[in-house]
């Protein structure tokens, strides 16, 4: 069975809080990328269904 482990220590936190910012520094802004941005909604007119017959 899996033990509770202890909460990490104040210093512990402030360590990881850092390495966050770091990171962050590093990495830079996010730039939004084309899946992000919302897609505006623009109805088109519905074309009449096209039936093919096969003989």
């Amino acid at each position: 069975m899996a033990e509770k482990s202890a909460p990490p220590s104040p210093a512990m936190m402030v360590e990881l809080r850092k390495q966050q910012l770091m990171l962050a520094k590093l990495i830079g802004p996010r730039e939004t990328q084309d899946a992000d941005r919302p897609r505006i909604f623009a109805p088109r007119p519905r074309s009449e269904r096209v039936e093919l017959l096969t003989t």
